[in-house]
């Protein structure tokens, strides 16, 4: 029998267990986790979170963060059957939601179960999943230092923020797209989850560590100004944070690709594609289960 059922303190071992187990497809779940727990929290990042058991062991999982954004997590397809999905939907109907995000199975059962209505999303992209383990990492030479991003470089991170989110996440071009984008810097620089490369004085390019969980961090918000594009800088930035954080004990870096040149400068410094992951970012937030 399939059950339903908010994660409670009494849970949180093999919760963690599982989304551990997981965590190429469940970092953005095992960094509200880690960071916030089950306490509550105004981060726009805290969550909170529902488990599909059956048998006594977790087939699936879902959280819901502060922001409004989902996460599912199967532990196979053979595990998670579309009533499973449908329970996880039942779960959280009618919460409001502005996005949707992981394996691209995952997503697509998960949307279908929860009914989420068709046209009004954004963004809604599949792209190339990558791994790697950092022992693995390869270390390009060539211009620039990184280091971590500090308060001085918010103008320069405030700006290029904003022009990922529009070039690269779909966002529209208004007074609250920048608004947001230098909030999110601002906390990347509180947080020290942004680096920089820099030489003699000049920003190059940034990367981001977008999600963080005992052993793994995930990379996103990689940014290079067209001006500087094609010569290598994305992957340097990018490849140099993963030597810190690998120095710090991290044995392993997730990432998804929004283009084939991104992908191409993955693989140059040594992940390999493990899958796809859906990321999905609806216009106007949308009722889980309105299309019933």
């Amino acid at each position: 029998m399939m059950q339903v059922r908010p994660v409670t303190e009494a849970d949180v071992a093999a919760f963690g267990a599982f989304v551990t187990r997981h965590a190429d497809q469940a970092m953005f779940m095992g960094h509200a986790l880690s960071r916030f727990g089950l306490a509550a929290s105004e981060h726009p990042n805290a969550a909170r979170f529902w488990t599909l058991t059956g048998d006594g062991d977790i087939r699936g999982a879902l959280s819901l963060s502060n922001a409004g954004y989902v996460t599912v997590v199967a532990g196979g397809p053979d595990e998670m059957p579309d009533r499973g999905w449908q329970a996880l939907a039942a779960a959280v109907a009618g919460a409001r939601i502005r996005g949707l995000n992981g394996s691209d199975d995952a997503v697509q059962a998960f949307r279908k179960a929860a009914a989420l209505p068709s046209g009004t999303a954004r963004l809604d992209r599949a792209d190339p999943h990558f791994a790697l383990d950092l022992s693995d990492l390869i270390v390009p030479g060539g211009p620039g230092q990184a280091r971590i991003a500090a308060a001085d470089d918010l103008p320069v991170l405030a700006d290029w923020r904003w022009r990922y989110e529009v070039e690269v996440l779909g966002a529209a071009d208004t007074a609250g797209t920048r608004a947001g984008a230098r909030e999110r810097a601002v906390r990347m620089v509180e947080e020290r989850a942004a680096a920089v490369l820099e030489e003699h004085g000049a920003l190059l390019s940034m990367t981001v560590f977008n999600a963080r969980m005992p052993g793994a961090v995930q990379v996103g918000g990689v940014y290079t100004p067209p001006a500087r594009r094609g010569r290598g800088h994305a992957r340097r930035v990018v490849a140099q944070h993963l030597a810190m954080a690998r120095d710090e004990g991290t044995g392993r870096a997730i990432l998804f690709a929004a283009s084939d040149a991104a992908a191409s400068a993955y693989r140059a410094i040594g992940f390999v594609r493990i899958g796809d992951y859906r990321l999905i970012d609806f216009a106007e937030p949308a009722a889980i289960g309105a299309g019933l």
